[in-house]
């Protein structure tokens, strides 16, 4: 199972009476207990996880929940997590914010892609890109690196959701990294051209031909 369907069954349990579970109707208390959840199962290997995917009939991955958050209530981006960004919005510890957070949650969960297309980078492109300033990032768990967006880039993806957002999606040589989620119509072209200059020869791919053995970063 993905972390998506066990974060969905897990939160079917507990929807209707959060306090009967946490004590309380906290988006924040459900969050902690995911959190645990997901560890306990992971360190005594009691499920062996699917690897995440991007299909035309199945759930975003759930690491986009806290971008999908963070586009609803405007922030730049998503590292308060989407329990903070939600109840920093909505309150927390009433039903009513418990019912605003399920009603975030839904609208996420039968978001599905609709479209893709692809595009080939150019030396040129790689040289526009490779030429930005260097930048620090912020990596998983708190760790910082210096140096390019991207290391050795090959494709450039906009995958196109089922409410008109787009999403950037750029393949290296040992990852795909998704960048700049949940965009409005059209933002995708002005993302990928600010990276990598102007880019041609879009073709429409099938969805299910972004199914690759390389990583998926966000």
């Amino acid at each position: 199972m993905t972390q998506f369907d066990v974060f969905d069954n897990v939160l079917n349990r507990v929807r209707k009476r959060p306090g009967m579970y946490f004590g309380s109707n906290s988006i924040k208390a459900f969050n902690s207990f995911w959190d645990g959840y997901v560890m306990a199962l992971s360190e005594y290997k009691i499920i062996e996880w699917e690897k995440e995917k991007f299909a035309a009939d199945t759930p975003l991955p759930l690491w986009f929940f806290n971008e999908f958050a963070a586009k609803k209530f405007g922030y730049r981006e998503s590292t308060a997590g989407w329990a903070r960004i939600i109840a920093d919005n909505v309150g927390d510890g009433n039903m009513e914010s418990w019912n605003a957070f399920l009603d975030i949650f839904d609208e996420f969960a039968v978001l599905r892609i609709v479209g893709c297309k692809m595009a080939v980078l150019s030396d040129e492109n790689i040289r526009f890109c490779n030429e930005r300033p260097v930048r620090v990032f912020r990596m998983r768990k708190g760790v910082f690196r210096e140096g390019r967006e991207y290391e050795f880039p090959e494709r450039v993806f906009i995958l196109t959701l089922t409410n008109g957002w787009e999403m950037v999606l750029v393949e290296c040589a040992e990852s795909i990294t998704a960048y700049m989620h949940f965009l409005d119509s059209g933002g995708a072209a002005a993302v990928i051209e600010e990276l990598f200059g102007d880019v041609e020869g879009f073709s429409e791919l099938d969805i299910e031909k972004l199914l690759c053995e390389k990583e998926l970063l966000i």
